[in-house]
């Protein structure tokens, strides 16, 4: 009975340290930001009036189908070319907005359309 009070008590400290380690790396640069934009749509016009019916012209009949040629023989395989050097190592980046303006920063921007939500991770503008 001791023993079994002690397990449970020991899996639930266990737990409880993972979940908030769990959660301490899970923090990054701090909160994300959501921006939403709301798309409206407004009310449908009147439809408009059926066009007319265009003239239906006669197809001539098919003309005759010619010879197929003799095929031609296959070429030979070309060498394989050489290798060439690696290039140099392109500029180092800073998190997933490297190369955005100055003051952009990584946050959800989620779009309301009557069709339905999108959610795109992307740089966002600053706060003004």
């Amino acid at each position: 009975m001791k023993a079994a009070l002690l397990l449970a008590l020991g899996l639930g400290m266990a737990g409880g340290s993972g979940f908030l380690t769990a959660t301490a790396f899970s923090q990054g640069e701090g909160p994300i930001r959501t921006v939403t934009i709301d798309i409206p749509t407004g009310p449908t016009g009147p439809a408009g009036p059926t066009g007319e019916t265009g003239a239906q012209g006669e197809r001539g009949p098919p003309g005759a189908r010619g010879p197929i040629g003799p095929q031609g023989e296959q070429g030979e395989r070309g060498a394989t070319g050489l290798v060439g050097p690696t290039g140099p190592p392109g500029p180092s980046g800073s998190g997933p907005c490297a190369g955005a303006p100055t003051g952009y920063s990584p946050g959800i921007l989620q779009i309301n359309t009557p069709g339905g939500q999108v959610k795109i991770w992307t740089c966002l503008e600053p706060e003004k």
